[in-house]
C-alpha cells in the first residue's frame, strides 16, 4: 500500500530552495511520487504539519564501538559484549538526531560487521551502516588498539584482502599519524598506497585514507585514494596549507570527511583541543577552492557524541562559511557520494530508498533546526518519533 506524507516545507538534499507543500508518496520502501499540492490518493496519508521534510542524514566518520565519556576513548581489554552494546547505544542514539546513514571508519571487525549486519536484517533499529572494520596501520601507529598492523607491501595487500574476506564495505588506512601522536608523519608511501587503491578496487571497493600533514595528504593524492579523513594540513611543527595541493583535490574530486567538529565541545567547557582557528582556516580555505565536504564528526572519540550530529552542520556555517544549503547537502547528497551509495540515498528523488527525516523549522533560514528532529522514516519504516 502507497503511504503518503504531507509537510509545509521539503529541502531535497540538491541545494536548492524549500518546495512548499510537498507530497511524498512511498511505496515498497522508496519514493514513488513527489509533488507539490492536495493528494486525490485513496491511501494511507501522514500529515507531519508544520515541518520541513529532509533525505535521512548522513556520518561519514565515526566509531560507533568507542566511548566518548573517558580517554582513551577505546580499550582493547573490555569485554566484546560490553563494546558491542556501547556500539547498539551508539548507533540508536544516531536516529534521535535524524542520521540513518552511519560511516564507521574503524572498530574490531567482530562487534561492528555483526550490528551492520543485525540492523540490515532487522534484527535490531539502527541507522543503515557502511563500515571498515579495523583499519589498516603501521605496528603502533595510530589506531593499533582495534586494527590491522601492516609494515611491508606484502602484508599491507594480505589485510586488504583479509579485511574484503571479513565483509568490509571499503578499506580504511591511516595514511599518517594523528592526535598527539605525529600528525604530520608520512606512514606509507604513494606506491604503497596506490598498491592498496588498486586491490581494492580489484574487489570493487573504495579506500578511505586518515590523513593530517602535506606529505600524507600528498602520497594520498598520488595513490588515487577517493576519500580522505581529517585533510586538516596539519603536522607535526603546526599548519602547514598547501593550496596546490589543495587544489589538486578539488580537480580530481577527491571527497574530504573533514571531521569540523573536532574537540569543539572539549574548548567550549575549558578543556584543551585541537587548534580550531588553525583547523578551521584550512577547512575553509579548501571549501573555498572547490573540495568536496562531507558531514563527518569522528563521534566516539573523547567528548565528540553520536547524538551531537547537528553541531556539524552548525559549524560549517558559522566557521566555514558556508550557506545553510550547501550545510545540508553536505550532509546528504554529498555524504552519500562520499560513501558510494549516493544511487540509493542521499536526496530526495523519486526512486530512491526512502530515508526521510522531519524538522520543526526551516533549516534553510535557521540551521540549529535540525536539532529539532521530530520524525524519522528509513526505508519507508518510521523508526523514530520525538
Amino acid at each position: 500500500m502507497k503511504q503518503i506524507l504531507r509537510a509545509a516545507r521539503l529541502v531535497d538534499g540538491l541545494n536548492r530552495s524549500a518546495a512548499l507543500s510537498p507530497i511524498l508518496g512511498i511505496e515498497a520502501g522508496r519514493i514513488v511520487e513527489l509533488r507539490s499540492g492536495s493528494s486525490d490518493v485513496a491511501s494511507e496519508t501522514a500529515d507531519l504539519a508544520d515541518v520541513t521534510l529532509l533525505p535521512g542524514l548522513i556520518d561519514t566518520h565515526l566509531h560507533l564501538v568507542c566511548n566518548p565519556r573517558r580517554r582513551p576513548y577505546f580499550d582493547p581489554n573490555e569485554s566484546r559484549a560490553h563494546i558491542l552494546l556501547r556500539a547498539v547505544g551508539n548507533a540508536q542514539s544516531l536516529l534521535r538526531a535524524g542520521v540513518t546513514t552511519a560511516g564507521d571508519c574503524g572498530g574490531p571487525n567482530d562487534v561492528i560487521f555483526p550490528l551492520r549486519d543485525a540492523i540490515s536484517d532487522g534484527t535490531l533499529q539502527g541507522p543503515r551502516i557502511v563500515a571498515s572494520g579495523a583499519p589498516i596501520v603501521i605496528r603502533g601507529g595510530h589506531g593499533a588498539e582495534f586494527a590491522r598492523e601492516a609494515d611491508t607491501r606484502d602484508e599491507l595487500l594480505q589485510a586488504v584482502d583479509e579485511q574484503i574476506a571479513a565483509g568490509a564495505d571499503f578499506i580504511k588506512i591511516m595514511a599518517t599519524g594523528g592526535g598527539g601522536d605525529g600528525p604530520g608523519t608520512a606512514c606509507y608511501s604513494a606506491a604503497d598506497l596506490r598498491a592498496v587503491v588498486e586491490r581494492a578496487a580489484d574487489a570493487g571497493k573504495r579506500v578511505a585514507a586518515h590523513a593530517h600533514g602535506c606529505a600524507g595528504i600528498r602520497n594520498c593524492v598520488e595513490a588515487g585514494i577517493q576519500r580522505i579523513e581529517h585533510s586538516s594540513f596539519f603536522g607535526n611543527e603546526g599548519a602547514e596549507f598547501d593550496e596546490g595541493l589543495a587544489r589538486e583535490i578539488a580537480a580530481r574530486g577527491i571527497h574530504v570527511s573533514p571531521t569540523n567538529v573536532i574537540d569543539y565541545r572539549r574548548i567550549q567547557q575549558g578543556g584543551v583541543g585541537a587548534p580550531r582557528a588553525l583547523l578551521n582556516r584550512n577547512w575553509r580555505a579548501q571549501y573555498e577552492l572547490g573540495v568536496k565536504f562531507a558531514a563527518s564528526s569522528d563521534a566516539g572519540v573523547t567528548d565528540m557524541f553520536c547524538d551531537d550530529y547537528a553541531l556539524i552542520p552548525e559549524l560549517m556555517v558559522s566557521e566555514l562559511g558556508m550557506t545553510p544549503e550547501q550545510a545540508i547537502s553536505a550532509c546528504t547528497r554529498t555524504a552519500a557520494e562520499t560513501l558510494g551509495v549516493a544511487s540509493e540515498i542521499g536526496s530526495l528523488e523519486i526512486g530512491k530508498n526512502a530515508d526521510i527525516v522531519a524538522v520543526k523549522g526551516n533549516p534553510l533560514d535557521d540551521i540549529t533546526a535540525l536539532r529539532r528532529i521530530v520524525w524519522v522514516m528509513r526505508g519507508g519504516r518510521v523508526i523514530y518519533k520525538s
